[in-house]
């Protein structure tokens, strides 16, 4: 074979701030890894933005190898051809072996997906002995000694151990700022279940942004959202088991607890709505194979920054506040995500297959993530959390496999601290 013959090598750059977002990287593009951007429309952290001198992710980190082989170009690999990328993935997730379950998660800058996703991560780590289960890193998805493929397991090794640990420690997170999405190949290993392996979807959420700003005048418009990037739209078209999809609704798209600025933040909500109907509207155009498959949950996150300024007496951290409540979350959707809840409703799935639910990822204050006492009510609602949609995601991956879905734990998780408040008054009140 002729070298002109051979895929060409996507070679890195850093990425322009006058290019569209939206668009694939080319030949001779560098993918770089995960630094800080400007301004704190691009803060997708719990804990708020932040400078690039005071957090742990301030510089480009090397994309050499993870394994300190050689990377000589005389010995590497040729690389994957980035236009295939997401019909590979697809290809690579599908083999028996391999038996991936794909959670792929959509939402704009800011809007909490790495919150959601350390969220997930780090209560196996916290909470492992307790919920009986471990969490691990499986092998790449693609081959690694290819450039490309190397450049993508290092991004998902970075957020997997790296973020991760950053977050438990309460340390700010840089965005999402990686050139291509990509996965996060993990495994989950319950002690009286079966492992499932699944695969973790992460994404720049500038992606996803509307074309068009909020109140701005649409005489001359000629279209409102961005298209799809071609390597999701590939995977979603490509795959034909059954994707777990999760819509983020943001409950405030401030950095963090304090004044608020309701003009600004309002646009910023519709803006996020605007983004999730853009993406409704791909999917129904593009995933063609195994529609009854799928599963749909919007999560209203950051959830405890809801409306606080008519909350002024209620302690932040106050369990009752935290926890959760379906009912107040489908109508907060409803008011603030009105023309993305009507495109939900026309999606051509059945409707017991999506739900709208409220979520956390962590406490924050103005100072940002805020500690929670082990064993504490608050600590207690917010871990419960990330441990329902473990199980909902384990369920599903179940379904997919004609299996009878059961939860990976030994038992639930603690009921809501405010139904826990309310046995201790009536314990108290009966003598019990």
């Amino acid at each position: 074979m002729q070298d002109e013959d051979l895929p060409k090598p996507f070679k890195p750059k850093p990425l322009d701030d006058d290019e569209s977002a939206s668009a694939s990287p080319k030949s001779g593009d560098t993918i770089y890894s995960s630094g800080l951007p400007p301004g704190d429309e691009d803060d997708d952290s719990p804990s708020g933005g932040s400078n690039a001198s005071d957090t742990f992710g301030s510089k480009p980190w090397s994309a050499g190898r993870l394994d300190g082989a050689d990377t000589d170009d005389d010995q590497q690999t040729p690389d994957i051809d980035v236009s295939r990328l997401g019909m590979e993935l697809a290809k690579a997730m599908s083999v028996k072996e391999q038996g991936y379950h794909p959670v792929v998660i959509f939402g704009t800058n800011n809007s909490g997906k790495t919150a959601l996703l350390m969220s997930l991560f780090s209560i196996l780590r916290n909470e492992a002995d307790r919920l009986k289960a471990g969490l691990v890193l499986c092998e790449p998805l693609l081959d690694d000694n290819t450039e490309t493929g190397g450049l993508l397991y290092e991004e998902a090794q970075h957020t997997f151990e790296i973020k991760t640990k950053a977050f438990m420690r309460r340390e700010k997170i840089p965005v999402t700022r990686f050139e291509l999405p990509f996965f996060i190949p993990v495994e989950l290993r319950p002690q009286k279940e079966e492992n499932i392996r699944f695969a973790f979807m992460e994404s720049n959420g500038e992606w996803y942004r509307p074309l068009v700003e909020p109140g701005a005048e649409l005489t001359g418009v000629k279209k409102l959202y961005p298209a799809m990037r071609k390597e999701i739209e590939q995977f979603v078209g490509e795959f034909r088991g059954g994707i777990s999809f999760i819509f983020i609704a943001p409950a405030t798209q401030e950095r963090v607890h304090g004044p608020a600025r309701i003009g600004r933040d309002i646009d910023r909500l519709e803006s996020a709505s605007e983004a999730l109907v853009g993406v409704l509207k791909s999917y129904e155009r593009i995933r063609k194979f195994s529609r009854e498959k799928d599963r749909f949950v919007t999560l209203i996150t950051k959830w405890d920054a809801r409306k606080r300024g008519e909350q002024t007496n209620a302690p932040i951290d106050d369990p009752e506040f935290l926890a959760q409540d379906e009912g107040a979350a489908y109508q907060f959707f409803k008011e603030y995500y009105n023309e993305a809840y009507s495109e939900l409703q026309g999606l051509p799935v059945s409707e017991k297959h999506w739900r709208i639910q409220a979520y956390i990822s962590g406490v924050m204050d103005e100072n940002g993530l805020l500690p929670l006492e082990q064993g504490s009510d608050q600590k207690d609602v917010v871990d419960s959390y990330p441990e329902e949609m473990w199980i909902w995601l384990y369920k599903h991956a179940l379904e997919t496999r004609k299996k009878t879905p059961v939860s990976p734990f030994p038992r639930p998780p603690r009921r809501p601290a405010l139904i826990r408040f309310f046995e201790k008054a009536l314990d108290a009140l009966s003598g019990g």
